[in-house]
């Protein structure tokens, strides 16, 4: 044996050879150039982490390999023993357990437990359930490698985003809600489209999708025209740097009048592997998009001329205490109006509690939509021998109103027409003379009826 200390230089390789002398002082005279050789390894070797991703913390949905690389050449050009093995440790940091360390079948270890040995060497891998990660909770994965040496050099320093990598566990499908339009919102313009998206897990939102179904064709929106004929999601623009609140347009001009049509959102958020969690559908708002006008009908007046007699012939069909009519809109209606003109007075109108000169911007309102009334105006009422047009006009849910053009013409005639008898004019006579009159009545466009 020789035990004389020698220093040896790492990555160097020795030769060793040797040879004898007898008793006699005699030598070996054929002595090879060497007997044995080696290298001389003291470098420790060096684990990178890949998986989890080490350039930051990441969330993480599904992790079930844990990866990374290995080598024992750190300084080139020396060269090293080569990696024998990989071993690495994961401890819980939050929640449940936190604190301890990955035992094999749980995190049961309250010191770092290094019995999980990975496959391969210079580019290895471990595998997990993903049922080990909790959702929500942060964790911690450091890898050590050994090299081939004898004995073995054991690495022993961690350096953050190499062979110590944190990650967090995110299972938690975010939410999103389309904002507006509201629920069975009936309207006639609409552009824009809009809502919010939260993750309460802590990766955030990567991105919102919306799909847009008629409902009437059964139809979807392919971002140009509603032509495909299963749910088609076209992403949406974030408005803040979040992607927490979005907004959609350029859809206004294909939407067809008197249809339906119902909007589903769906969240993505930044939980690796990409897509992240994500909603199937989530949120839905149906709207209604109408540019179609209501219409409305006068059902009285219905004849030419009135009064408010009690004893006038025809009895209460020549009556008009009340205006009346219906209105009719695919959605349904929200006011209906009318407009009551003395053509007698010229520019004379009802605004709904007094005779102005002018038509009113605002028409007096009806009680009712579909059927409708309206009593007789007052302050005066209806006056002897003037004429009245009256028209009405609906409004419905979408705000589209009706441009009125058929109106309704009748005279109010409340003086009683007067008669006479001119002949016989004789008290007496042999023979029945023909009987004649006559007939006025003060009203000329009314006159006397029989």
């Amino acid at each position: 044996s020789y035990t004389t200390a020698i220093t040896y230089d790492s990555g160097k390789k020795y030769e060793v050879t040797s040879r004898a002398w007898d008793v006699a002082r005699s030598s070996e005279t054929s002595v090879p150039s060497y007997d044995i050789w080696f290298i001389y390894d003291n470098s420790r070797p060096q684990t990178q982490v890949l998986l989890p991703n080490p350039s930051e913390i990441k969330y993480y949905r599904i992790l079930t390999t844990i990866s990374g690389t290995a080598k024992d050449n750190l300084d080139e050009p020396p060269v090293g023993s080569g990696i024998n093995e990989v071993r690495i440790a994961v401890q819980k940091l939050t929640g449940i357990d936190a604190g301890n360390w990955w035992g094999g079948v749980s995190f049961n270890e309250s010191v770092s437990w290094w019995g999980t040995v990975v496959s391969g060497t210079t580019s290895w891998s471990a595998s997990f359930n993903n049922i080990v990660w909790d959702d929500g909770n942060r964790y911690l994965v450091i890898s050590k490698s050994y090299d081939n040496s004898i004995p073995s050099n054991e690495e022993n320093s961690f350096n953050v985003g190499i062979n110590s990598v944190t990650f967090i566990c995110d299972k938690s499908t975010p939410v999103s809600s389309v904002n507006w339009p509201t629920n069975l919102l009936v309207t006639n313009n609409i552009t824009t489209i809009s809502g919010t998206s939260v993750d309460t897990a802590g990766s955030g939102i990567r991105k919102t999708d919306i799909a847009i179904q008629n409902e009437t064709s059964g139809f979807w929106w392919d971002g140009e025209e509603f032509i495909v004929g299963s749910s088609s999601f076209i992403v949406t623009t974030p408005l803040v740097s979040s992607n927490t609140s979005w907004i959609y347009t350029g859809f206004a001009s294909k939407l067809n009048s008197h249809s339906t049509y119902t909007i589903y959102s769906r969240a993505f958020d930044n939980a690796l592997p990409l897509p992240g969690n994500h909603e199937l559908f989530g949120s839905s708002k149906t709207f209604v998009y109408d540019t179609t006008r209501p219409t409305s009908t006068i059902t009285k007046p219905s004849l030419a001329f009135y009064t408010d007699r009690s004893d006038a012939l025809g009895g209460a069909e020549y009556r008009l205490p009340t205006i009346s009519g219906t209105a009719y809109d695919s959605f349904g209606l929200t006011r209906v109006e009318i407009l009551v003109q003395n053509l007698t007075r010229g520019t004379t109108y009802w605004n709904g509690s007094s005779w102005q000169n002018s038509e009113p911007s605002d028409w007096p309102d009806v009680t009712g939509t579909n059927v409708w009334n309206y009593p007789e105006p007052n302050n005066p009422g209806w006056t002897d021998g003037h004429q009245y047009r009256i028209f009405s006009k609906a409004t419905d849910l979408a705000t589209n109103t009706e441009v009125p053009t058929i109106s309704k013409l009748f005279i109010f005639d409340n003086t009683r027409p007067t008669s006479r008898v001119t002949e016989p004019s004789q008290t007496h006579y042999t023979s029945f003379p023909i009987i004649q009159g006559t007939a006025v009545d003060n009203n000329s466009a009314t006159g006397p009826n029989k």
